[in-house]
Protein backbone atom coordinates (compact mmCIF):
# COMPACT_ATOMS: atom_id res chain seq x y z
CA UNK A 1 0.00 0.00 0.00
CA UNK A 2 1.57 3.34 -1.09
CA UNK A 3 2.26 5.98 1.54
CA UNK A 4 0.42 9.13 0.51
CA UNK A 5 1.45 12.14 2.58
CA UNK A 6 0.23 14.76 0.09
CA UNK A 7 -2.42 16.11 2.46
CA UNK A 8 0.00 16.44 5.37
CA UNK A 9 2.63 18.04 3.12
CA UNK A 10 0.06 20.50 1.77
CA UNK A 11 -1.09 21.45 5.28
CA UNK A 12 2.55 21.99 6.29
CA UNK A 13 2.94 24.37 3.36
CA UNK A 14 -0.14 26.36 4.37
CA UNK A 15 1.02 26.49 8.00
CA UNK A 16 4.38 27.89 6.84
CA UNK A 17 2.59 30.41 4.63
CA UNK A 18 0.49 31.59 7.59
CA UNK A 19 3.62 31.97 9.74
CA UNK A 20 5.26 34.09 7.04
CA UNK A 21 2.07 36.20 6.81
CA UNK A 22 2.17 36.77 10.57
CA UNK A 23 5.83 37.83 10.42
CA UNK A 24 5.05 40.36 7.67
CA UNK A 25 2.11 41.76 9.65
CA UNK A 26 4.55 42.64 12.42
CA UNK A 27 6.11 45.22 10.09
CA UNK A 28 2.86 46.79 8.93
CA UNK A 29 2.98 50.55 8.55
CA UNK A 30 0.33 53.26 8.48
CA UNK A 31 -1.92 52.98 5.39
CA UNK A 32 -0.53 49.55 4.51
CA UNK A 33 -2.74 46.56 3.84
CA UNK A 34 -1.58 42.94 3.82
CA UNK A 35 -3.69 40.40 1.96
CA UNK A 36 -3.62 36.63 2.24
CA UNK A 37 -4.37 34.56 -0.89
CA UNK A 38 -5.78 37.51 -2.84
CA UNK A 39 -3.43 38.53 -5.66
CA UNK A 40 -0.61 36.26 -4.48
CA UNK A 41 0.12 34.00 -1.50
CA UNK A 42 0.71 37.24 0.40
CA UNK A 43 0.49 40.73 -1.05
CA UNK A 44 0.79 44.20 0.39
CA UNK A 45 -0.25 47.61 -0.81
CA UNK A 46 -0.50 51.12 0.50
CA UNK A 47 -3.99 52.48 0.67
CA UNK A 48 -5.68 55.71 1.76
CA UNK A 49 -7.56 55.49 5.02
CA UNK A 50 -9.91 58.47 4.97
CA UNK A 51 -13.59 57.61 4.66
CA UNK A 52 -13.81 59.50 1.36
CA UNK A 53 -10.94 57.50 -0.11
CA UNK A 54 -11.64 54.08 1.42
CA UNK A 55 -13.82 53.03 -1.52
CA UNK A 56 -10.95 53.81 -3.89
CA UNK A 57 -8.83 51.25 -2.06
CA UNK A 58 -11.09 48.34 -2.97
CA UNK A 59 -9.77 46.79 -6.15
CA UNK A 60 -7.74 49.81 -7.24
CA UNK A 61 -4.09 49.45 -6.39
CA UNK A 62 -1.64 52.33 -6.28
CA UNK A 63 1.57 52.19 -8.30
CA UNK A 64 5.17 53.39 -7.78
CA UNK A 65 6.49 50.09 -6.38
CA UNK A 66 4.26 50.31 -3.34
CA UNK A 67 3.11 46.73 -3.91
CA UNK A 68 4.76 43.59 -2.76
CA UNK A 69 3.91 40.13 -4.03
CA UNK A 70 5.03 37.10 -2.03
CA UNK A 71 5.26 33.50 -3.16
CA UNK A 72 5.84 31.26 -0.13
CA UNK A 73 7.29 27.77 -0.56
CA UNK A 74 7.93 25.03 1.98
CA UNK A 75 9.33 22.67 -0.63
CA UNK A 76 12.24 22.48 -3.04
CA UNK A 77 11.55 24.92 -5.86
CA UNK A 78 11.72 22.79 -8.98
CA UNK A 79 11.40 24.16 -12.50
CA UNK A 80 7.67 23.33 -12.40
CA UNK A 81 7.20 25.35 -9.20
CA UNK A 82 9.33 28.18 -10.63
CA UNK A 83 7.02 28.31 -13.67
CA UNK A 84 3.92 28.49 -11.46
CA UNK A 85 5.52 31.35 -9.52
CA UNK A 86 6.24 33.23 -12.74
CA UNK A 87 2.69 32.60 -14.03
CA UNK A 88 1.32 34.16 -10.84
CA UNK A 89 3.60 37.18 -11.08
CA UNK A 90 2.91 37.64 -14.80
CA UNK A 91 -0.75 38.10 -13.90
CA UNK A 92 -0.21 40.89 -11.37
CA UNK A 93 -1.68 44.13 -12.66
CA UNK A 94 0.43 46.72 -10.88
CA UNK A 95 4.23 47.06 -10.73
CA UNK A 96 5.80 46.07 -7.46
CA UNK A 97 8.42 44.03 -5.69
CA UNK A 98 8.37 40.26 -6.02
CA UNK A 99 9.47 38.03 -3.14
CA UNK A 100 10.06 34.31 -3.16
CA UNK A 101 10.28 33.01 0.40
CA UNK A 102 11.64 29.48 0.73
CA UNK A 103 11.64 27.66 4.07
CA UNK A 104 14.87 26.64 5.73
CA UNK A 105 15.99 23.20 4.56
CA UNK A 106 14.68 23.51 1.00
CA UNK A 107 16.52 24.45 -2.16
CA UNK A 108 16.18 26.90 -5.01
CA UNK A 109 18.47 28.34 -7.64
CA UNK A 110 18.58 32.05 -6.71
CA UNK A 111 18.63 33.00 -10.40
CA UNK A 112 15.60 30.88 -11.25
CA UNK A 113 14.25 33.43 -13.76
CA UNK A 114 16.53 32.23 -16.54
CA UNK A 115 16.22 33.21 -20.20
CA UNK A 116 15.74 29.53 -21.02
CA UNK A 117 12.82 29.23 -18.57
CA UNK A 118 11.20 32.45 -19.81
CA UNK A 119 11.47 31.36 -23.46
CA UNK A 120 10.08 27.94 -22.58
CA UNK A 121 7.12 29.50 -20.75
CA UNK A 122 6.22 31.76 -23.67
CA UNK A 123 6.80 29.13 -26.36
CA UNK A 124 4.66 26.53 -24.54
CA UNK A 125 1.69 28.79 -23.84
CA UNK A 126 -1.31 27.52 -25.77
CA UNK A 127 -5.07 27.55 -25.75
CA UNK A 128 -5.46 23.91 -24.69
CA UNK A 129 -5.15 24.39 -20.91
CA UNK A 130 -8.21 24.24 -18.69
CA UNK A 131 -10.44 27.28 -18.33
CA UNK A 132 -9.10 29.14 -15.32
CA UNK A 133 -5.59 27.73 -14.91
CA UNK A 134 -2.71 30.16 -14.39
CA UNK A 135 -1.16 29.05 -17.66
CA UNK A 136 -4.39 29.71 -19.57
CA UNK A 137 -4.71 33.17 -17.99
CA UNK A 138 -1.12 34.02 -18.99
CA UNK A 139 -1.85 32.73 -22.52
CA UNK A 140 -4.91 34.99 -22.78
CA UNK A 141 -3.07 38.01 -21.40
CA UNK A 142 0.05 37.75 -23.56
CA UNK A 143 0.14 35.15 -26.30
CA UNK A 144 -3.41 35.07 -27.63
CA UNK A 145 -2.78 38.47 -29.23
CA UNK A 146 0.93 37.82 -29.90
CA UNK A 147 1.91 40.41 -27.29
CA UNK A 148 5.50 39.26 -26.68
CA UNK A 149 6.58 42.86 -26.07
CA UNK A 150 4.30 43.17 -23.00
CA UNK A 151 5.36 39.70 -21.83
CA UNK A 152 9.03 40.66 -22.11
CA UNK A 153 8.40 43.99 -20.35
CA UNK A 154 6.68 42.24 -17.41
CA UNK A 155 9.49 39.64 -17.16
CA UNK A 156 12.03 42.50 -17.06
CA UNK A 157 10.03 44.20 -14.30
CA UNK A 158 9.94 40.95 -12.30
CA UNK A 159 13.68 40.33 -12.78
CA UNK A 160 14.55 43.89 -11.71
CA UNK A 161 12.37 43.73 -8.60
CA UNK A 162 12.85 40.11 -7.53
CA UNK A 163 14.05 39.20 -4.03
CA UNK A 164 14.80 35.73 -2.71
CA UNK A 165 14.47 35.03 1.00
CA UNK A 166 15.91 31.53 1.27
CA UNK A 167 16.40 29.51 4.47
CA UNK A 168 13.50 31.46 5.98
CA UNK A 169 12.67 30.64 9.60
CA UNK A 170 9.47 32.53 10.57
CA UNK A 171 10.02 32.12 14.30
CA UNK A 172 13.25 34.16 14.04
CA UNK A 173 11.27 37.06 12.55
CA UNK A 174 8.28 36.87 14.89
CA UNK A 175 10.26 37.97 17.96
CA UNK A 176 11.97 40.72 15.99
CA UNK A 177 8.77 42.05 14.43
CA UNK A 178 6.48 41.83 17.46
CA UNK A 179 8.66 42.74 20.44
CA UNK A 180 7.62 46.41 20.22
CA UNK A 181 3.93 45.63 19.68
CA UNK A 182 3.80 43.05 22.48
CA UNK A 183 5.91 45.17 24.88
CA UNK A 184 8.57 42.49 25.25
CA UNK A 185 10.72 44.57 27.60
CA UNK A 186 7.84 44.90 30.08
CA UNK A 187 7.02 41.18 30.32
CA UNK A 188 8.92 38.34 31.96
CA UNK A 189 10.84 36.39 29.26
CA UNK A 190 9.19 33.08 30.11
CA UNK A 191 5.73 34.63 29.74
CA UNK A 192 6.65 36.39 26.50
Amino acid sequence: MPNNNAGITSLGGFAFQILVFITKLGKIEKNQIFEYEVEDDISSKNCPITLDEIEECKGVLKTNNEYEYYQVKRTNVSETKAKKTLYTWLLTEKPGKYFLIVANGYTINDSFITSKLVKEIYDNLDDSKSGNSLEKQVYIKYKKNNDFKSFEKKITEIRNNYNLEAKYIPEDHINENYERILHRTQVNESIY
